[in-house]
């Protein structure tokens, strides 16, 4: 019993049942605070995770069209429609087309004016 230190404030609580005895122990101030510390951690990379998770599930959602005009916007949020037309070699109606599905779907939004603004990809 070196390693254990005894609170003479606190007293054992006994849970009896039908499958035995259970003993329980208050624990101690320092205690809690890791315990608190190490579940703030846990909920953080949960977060990460869901968060991982709803990006790659969204992925999967897209259209190899989506996609390509997608990544083009990340790596330019002051492209334009037409330059994507060229640079993509799609018409202007196929842009629009997929603009709005990805604006429906959350991925990207236009901030500002159509001359002014730029792409935001959300996901």
């Amino acid at each position: 019993m070196d390693g254990v230190r005894r609170n003479p404030g606190n007293r054992p609580k006994y849970d009896i049942d039908d499958e035995g005895v259970m003993v329980l122990y208050e624990a101690c101030k320092q205690y809690k605070k890791l315990l608190a510390e190490d579940t703030t951690q846990t909920t953080n990379q949960t977060n990460q995770t869901n968060q991982t998770n709803q990006t790659n599930q969204t992925n999967q959602c897209l259209s190899v069209e989506e996609l390509k005009m997608m990544e083009l916007i990340k790596k330019e949020p002051n492209i334009s429609q037409k330059e994507l037309s060229e640079i993509l070699n799609w018409t202007l109606s196929n842009v629009k087309y997929y603009s709005s599905k990805l604006q429906n779907k959350e991925v990207i939004k236009r901030v500002g004016t159509n001359r002014k603004g730029h792409w935001e990809v959300l996901q």
